[in-house]
């Protein structure tokens, strides 16, 4: 419990640093100052979780702004604001083409984002190169796993057996492909030299 709260301040602290470099930058409907900078923020930050409630950017969203404020560390109101929709995609193409140079209007996001824009079938003109990234507060891990009582007792194993007949082994992931569930396990398959198209 006391090492999850430490995890806490720490990933507050970096983001009320990070929080602070904004200042430096022009807000939305605002002239730039000199005190700019050191007044930040004068007014509420809205900070978006591209998704709809009770999700992993919902959830991070909101342990910021309970981090942040229970701390102290921010004194101005933070709000959370749902933007469900394409996987982070809808908010994203809001956030670049109005929001970019708003200071006050934040966003978490994960891979998803990245990928939506990167991949041959993404579905977002915009990506990591229409934003600034100002802290890494969590991380995803992603796991290829076995039942218990699988042959395969090591990756090497798995993706031997792949090599030696690509339809003998069916992945299956939780999201759609060209997404992170999907990547986790095409990605060692492509690297180990099998064309991912060829197995189940």
């Amino acid at each position: 419990m006391k090492k999850t709260r430490w995890r806490g301040v720490l990933a507050a602290a970096m983001m009320t640093l990070a929080l602070a470099a904004c200042g430096g930058n022009e807000s939305a409907g605002s002239k730039p100052s000199n005190s700019s900078a050191t007044n930040y923020p004068t007014k509420p930050i809205t900070i978006v979780a591209p998704s709809g409630a009770g999700g992993g950017w919902d959830l991070t969203a909101r342990a910021i702004t309970k981090v942040l404020d229970e701390s102290g560390l921010v004194k101005q109101t933070m709000i959370v604001e749902n933007k469900p929709g394409g996987g982070g995609a809808v908010f994203m193409a809001e956030y670049a083409t109005q929001e970019a140079k708003n200071d006050y209007k934040l966003f978490v996001n994960s891979p998803p984002i990245i990928i939506n824009n990167l991949k041959k079938e993404g579905n977002s003109p915009f990506g990591y190169k229409d934003t600034t990234p100002l802290a890494q507060l969590t991380k995803d891990f992603g796991a290829i796993v076995v039942k218990a009582d699988s042959k395969f007792q090591t990756l090497t194993q798995l993706l031997d057996a792949i090599k030696q007949d690509p339809k003998s082994v069916t992945v299956a992931g939780g999201s759609a492909p060209g997404s992170m569930d999907h990547l986790v396990a095409i990605l060692p398959i492509y690297k180990a030299g099998i064309d991912p198209k060829s197995i189940k």
